[in-house]
């Protein structure tokens, strides 16, 4: 049975995973923006219209919303490559006001709903010299997000986030990366004119449960005991990587799925695994060729790339082109260990409270 409250709180969350407001998603689709609130908010039922927006949208999965109005997941066919250049990118770009400023600049990324990555080109456009030491104000941060985040550096960029009420600043340089857990609230600001981030977000577990159903995983007997043994030991809000080290792949132990993180500087073919993977990549500079075999594409400077297939060739045009590459298993047969060892890395980053977030949240992740 169709239930409004619950489709409130999970579009709530599929706006929340793909950085949009009410008002920014409403403004795209040329939709009214009161509806969109109401319809987040429980009081109203969702349009035809809203809902054909939603079951055909590239990146939500419609299939969290409801069995019963989902006809979109039985006719698609999944593609093996998915490639979005700048140009395209650039026609998604949105500002967001933070503090009675324009704080940020969003564009979207490759990404495809049957897929974890959700990235975003984000451009902050605060300048703060760490060297002030001036504390910056709440209102510059997000509430944290549900989805894991792993966070590619260019030009001088500052990180800062929070742990309970106290705050933290790190200044990230070029090509440096960092992880961030689910639920840390941060923010970017610049250093230097034209630095931007690229924010790889990819899906937490969780996400591939509708909402209502939260609960029933986290409070599973096999759950609970992770949840029980979740304090002896603490995991790390952040970890940093820099970037002059970044010479061979990094990869994120100890967190779900373990993601590997390569910056690539010399021709690559996308490997053969054990499991299901797919890679994310993104150009920083120069320009590269791919090829999988059926088609050949031309990758330029802040183009985005999705490859959901193994063997997929990557040539690089020029001597001086680098690309970011992020490998993470979507292997479903995994997905029992994966939820025990994510219910036990939120317990340990947060505490019990963060699951009751998960299921009644409709608040905008800034």
């Amino acid at each position: 049975m169709f239930d409004p409250i619950r489709f409130g709180i999970t579009l709530s969350q599929a706006l929340n995973s793909i950085k949009h407001t009410p008002g920014s998603f409403s403004s795209l689709y040329g939709i009214d923006k009161d509806e969109v609130s109401a319809v987040i908010d429980g009081i109203s039922e969702p349009s035809a219209r809203l809902i054909s927006i939603l079951e055909n949208h590239p990146v939500i999965d419609f299939t969290l919303f409801s069995d019963d109005l989902c006809k979109f997941k039985n006719t698609y066919i999944p593609k093996n490559l998915f490639l979005q250049s700048k140009k395209v990118s650039n026609k998604s770009k949105r500002s967001f006001v933070r503090g009675k400023i324009n704080y940020y600049t969003y564009k979207d990324l490759a990404a495809s709903f049957d897929s974890p990555f959700l990235p975003e080109h984000i451009t902050p456009n605060l300048k703060y010299n760490v060297e002030d030491k001036v504390e910056l104000d709440n209102c510059y941060f997000n509430k944290g997000h549900l989805e894991h985040q792993i966070t590619l550096f260019i030009g001088e960029v500052n990180f800062h986030w929070k742990r309970g009420s106290k705050k933290y600043i790190k200044a990230m340089n070029n090509l440096d990366l960092n992880y961030i857990t689910p639920y840390v609230p941060h923010t970017f600001t610049t250093r230097k004119k034209g630095s931007y981030i690229v924010a790889i977000t990819y899906k937490s577990i969780y996400s591939y449960f509708p909402s209502n159903e939260y609960k029933k995983y986290a409070s599973d007997s096999t759950q609970v005991e992770a949840i029980e043994n979740s304090n002896k030991q603490g995991v790390p809000a952040v970890e940093f990587w820099q970037g002059s080290h970044f010479n061979s792949p990094r990869k994120l132990i100890n967190r779900v799925r373990t993601p590997e993180i390569t910056l690539h500087s010399t021709d690559f073919r996308t490997s053969s695994y054990e499991g299901e993977i797919h890679s994310w990549l993104y150009v920083i500079e120069g320009n590269a060729e791919i090829n999988d075999s059926n088609s050949i594409y031309q990758l330029l400077a802040g183009d985005s790339l999705l490859i959901k297939a193994s063997g997929v060739i990557v040539e690089f045009k020029s001597p001086l082109t680098r690309i970011v590459e992020i490998c993470l298993s979507v292997d479903k047969q995994q997905y029992e260990r994966f939820v025990k060892l994510e219910t036990s890395q939120l317990a340990r980053s947060h505490t019990n409270a963060i699951f009751e977030r998960m299921y009644n949240d409709t608040q905008t992740w800034f």
